[in-house]
């Protein structure tokens, strides 16, 4: 059995130095996939794997930082990718690269210039060679014709050597000026060919979301949702100046606890809607006290009193939710509803019991502030939301029901249903990754 357990503990470690799934971006544009540990207020502390393979741990200032993403990867990194921080590029080393590229098309334009002048020059230098080997060419003629008239033929023989051997003077100038308009032509292809690329990098450019938008909706789809508990103290607000034994049997029904469940969708990163209910429950007992059964019989002594109120509100509700940190949240709600109250106890005298029940319900208002807490890890997820919630609920009753032949009757006294509640809760943003 301890072999099992040793063999599962080390597949978890396997597990989550690969679950890399974390993006860093730094103000240099380098990304850094990498699993965040721990985030600070003024740095972060996270795990990567260099290109020997080894898991290291390491810091970064808050500073260094433009920005980063939870779960911005989809899937675990594979045992044999090594190699976490990998200078990728970005938008800001795009454009440098291509204004770079840019600049390195006028200077090669400019190169091409001068090759085209040059072998424009280089043309010329030729034909001034041709041009001057018949001029050569020519008084050589004239001269064999001077000295010997009746030898026509021999200057047409030797003609054709003449002019051979001044083409082949005349024919390396050629070559050169041909090897130059190749090289020109070349590199004018290859400054079309950069411009081709430089046109399609743009294309890709507008395609291509900056960074910024990484970070435009921080937990889009990890605290989309919010429903869970919660309970603790309530106190009614409503001053008791009775100091009667059935004034201080009343003042216990003014102290009691709550619970509430509750359910919300964000609309984005601050504004949610839902719905609420809370119940307040509180309770009292007293011997030897005269109690209103009902306005019609007035007072009557019992021996014993038990009474036990309940309170209930239900309404829809509008949140509001400010990020501290990424895992702290400043969380106000407002809530118009409907409030139920019921009150129940026994009456006994004699040794004869009688139960009663009341019933009334009004309009009302409840708010809340509160502080959540995102607890977990990286490796089962940040799924639970610790609270702990101020709550301040309002609502007047003027009549009861108190059933029976009495049915409804106006009170002489309306019924303040005032109180603070002080609770904690635990809520959930998403199903348990450790449940699932």
């Amino acid at each position: 059995m301890n072999i099992r357990l040793l063999i599962f503990f080390f597949l978890l470690i396997g597990a989550s130095v690969h679950a890399q799934r974390d993006l860093i971006v730094t103000q240099a544009g380098q990304e850094i996939r990498c699993k965040i540990v721990e985030e600070s207020s003024m740095r972060f502390t996270y795990a990567y794997i260099n290109e020997k393979g080894k898991v290291l741990k390491t810091e970064i200032f808050k500073t260094l930082i433009s920005n980063f993403k939870y779960d911005y990867y989809p899937e675990n990194l594979l045992p044999n990718e090594k190699i976490f921080i990998q200078p990728l590029k970005t938008i800001v080393a795009v454009k440098e690269n291509s204004e770079q590229r840019k600049n390195d098309a006028k200077k090669e334009k400019e190169v091409a210039k001068s090759d085209k002048i040059a072998e424009k020059k280089s043309d010329l230098v030729a034909e001034e060679i041709i041009a001057a080997n018949n001029q050569e060419e020519q008084s050589r003629l004239s001269k064999s014709k001077s000295k010997d008239p009746e030898k026509k033929s021999e200057p047409s023989q030797k003609n054709p050597v003449a002019v051979s051997e001044d083409s082949k003077k005349s024919e390396p100038s050629k070559e050169k000026a041909i090897v130059v308009s190749n090289d020109a032509e070349k590199k004018a292809e290859r400054i079309k060919d950069k411009e081709v690329a430089l046109k399609e990098e743009k294309k890709t450019l507008k395609e291509i979301k900056p960074v910024e938008e990484v970070k435009k909706s921080e937990f889009a789809n990890f605290l989309k949702y919010r429903i869970g508990v919660k309970g603790g103290l309530a106190n009614m607000m409503e001053e008791n100046l009775d100091k009667t034994k059935e004034g201080l049997f009343r003042e216990k029904l003014l102290r009691g606890w709550m619970y509430g469940i509750d359910g919300a969708v964000f609309l984005n990163d601050n504004v949610g809607v839902g719905v609420t209910y809370t119940s307040y429950q509180s309770s009292s007992k007293a011997n030897k006290l005269d109690f209103l059964f009902s306005r019609e019989d007035g007072l009557r002594t019992y021996d014993e009193v038990f009474a036990k109120v309940n309170h209930k509100f239900v309404g829809p509700t509008l949140l509001y939710r400010a990020a501290l940190d990424y895992k702290t949240f400043i969380v106000a709600t407002a809530s118009p509803g409907y409030i139920f109250y019921t009150e129940r106890g026994t009456l006994e005298t004699l040794g004869y019991r009688e139960e009663y029940k009341y019933k009334g319900n009004t309009w009302g208002a409840s708010a809340t502030l509160g502080v959540d807490f995102l607890i977990g890890d990286d490796n089962f997820g940040r799924d639970v939301i610790l609270s702990f919630e101020c709550g301040y609920t309002y609502g007047k009753m003027d009549k009861l029901n108190y059933g029976g032949t009495y049915g409804v009757q106006p009170l002489p006294n309306p019924i303040h249903l005032q109180r603070l509640d002080f609770s904690i809760g635990l809520r959930f943003n998403r199903f348990p990754r450790y449940l699932r």
